[in-house]
């Protein structure tokens, strides 16, 4: 795939891994729009991180109405059909199953995997000359799973099994992957510290990093003979049968 001038949407791509994606692809030439939760101000905030030209567009992908207006906002302000759709923005929160709440898992599923499920619904209406793709934004967790964050990995797993449903049923008009990054990026208020440890306590000794995350992107916008597959991008943190402690609570 050319990805000179394609139309890019990364949900949730104002930070984090979403924001280095849409830089990756922004240098490729591609025409970028991201969803932000929130209001004008978080808007303005956004703008000031994306590549210059993307598009800012708000949608709460917490609630129906914000799924609904995602794709079609982002088609007007890009000036036509979504090519490249990055399926990233995700609900974090900490519970487990002596903690869930079904309010708490009801909103992370909402994020996590409806709103996935439903912007490629929408991106995926329109006729297509050549192939588009879908990357769904997983998350190692699926090869090693732990108590910690259920209601997060569990909507990491329903959306790994999308991918493959996705990619077998939108072919040969779309590629469905996905990418299952590793231990990338600190939590809220982490000690800097810990969690280069944390990071780089992995088979290969360096953990992955939003560059590489973003790298895994581009491969797979440009290798047009592959669809269905996950790449895990975890310096091998997946091969390990147990996690530390210090990283995901004990």
């Amino acid at each position: 795939m050319e990805l000179c001038g394609k139309n890019i949407l990364v949900s949730g791509g104002s930070r984090r891994l979403g924001l280095a994606m849409a830089h990756a692809f922004a240098d490729r030439g591609g025409r970028i729009a991201v969803t932000v939760r929130g209001g004008a101000a978080d808007l303005r905030d956004a703008l000031d991180r994306l590549p210059e030209g993307a598009c800012a567009i708000s949608a709460d992908l917490s609630t129906v109405a914000g799924i609904d207006c995602a794709v079609p906002a982002a088609e007007a302000v890009l000036g036509g059909p979504v090519d490249i759709l990055i399926n990233n923005a995700a609900a974090f929160s900490f519970d487990r199953l002596e903690t869930v709440t079904v309010a708490g898992m009801e909103e992370t599923f909402r994020v996590s995997l409806v709103a996935p499920v439903a912007l490629t619904r929408d991106v995926t209406r329109h006729d297509r000359p050549a192939a588009g793709l879908i990357i769904n934004i997983l998350d190692y967790k699926i090869h090693n799973p732990f108590p910690d964050f259920l209601s997060y990995t569990l909507a990491k797993y329903g959306l790994a099994g999308f991918t493959q449903i996705a990619a077998r049923q939108l072919a040969p008009r779309w590629r469905v992957c996905g990418i299952a990054p590793g231990y990338t990026l600190p939590g809220p208020e982490q000690p800097e510290a810990e969690f280069l440890s944390g990071r780089d306590a992995v088979p290969l000794l360096r953990g992955s990093r939003p560059g590489d995350i973003a790298a895994a992107a581009l491969y797979l916008a440009e290798s047009d003979a592959v669809t269905s597959q996950v790449l895990t991008v975890d310096g091998g943190a997946h091969m390990r049968s147990q996690e530390r402690d210090f990283l995901f609570g004990g």
